[in-house]
């Protein structure tokens, strides 16, 4: 299923799907947030997903540092590698739906300071936290059963 597009491109992201705004609200009947979507969207200050979106693919909001507020809806399923690497988020709070913290999640988040995770994370993957320097909690969870390599260490 192709996800709901903007007519506009902006030349702040690349590729861009969405308009680069400060406050973008996705549009309801959107299913699947693409691959790249908002890269590089240093503008993007918070962004509303509705609950018919399923999947935040990789890279999906990669080096949006000015990227503070987003409010996973419960119907988010899953989580591409890379999809919040190198954002402005202070925290986060992971779906009942998400089993699997993505290669390189949150890899230098360097705002972010507090991560709940739910009962149905079941594995970190390798450098999931890597670089978070600000990071001081992290709630994790009774049914994790894999923790991937280097997931918290406060380097590049």
């Amino acid at each position: 299923m192709n996800p709901t597009r903007s007519p506009t491109r902006s030349p702040t992201a690349s590729p861009t799907y969405f308009p680069c705004s400060a406050n973008v609200i996705i549009p309801n009947g959107t299913v699947i947030i693409p691959d790249n979507a908002f890269k590089g969207c240093t503008n993007l200050v918070s962004i509303y997903l509705p609950t018919s979106v399923l999947s935040l693919g990789s890279a999906s909001f990669y080096g949006c540092t000015s990227l503070q507020y987003i409010s996973l809806p419960d119907s988010i399923e899953s989580l591409g590698p890379s999809v919040f690497q190198s954002a402005g988020l202070k925290s986060i709070v992971l779906t009942s739906k998400i089993n699997i913290v993505p290669y390189a999640a949150f890899r230098a988040c360097t705002s972010l300071k507090t991560v709940n995770l739910t009962n149905s994370i079941t594995t970190i993957s390798d450098f999931a936290f890597k670089g978070c320097t600000a990071l001081t909690t992290i709630n994790f969870i009774s049914g994790l059963k894999t923790i991937g390599n280097h997931i918290i260490i406060n380097n590049y």
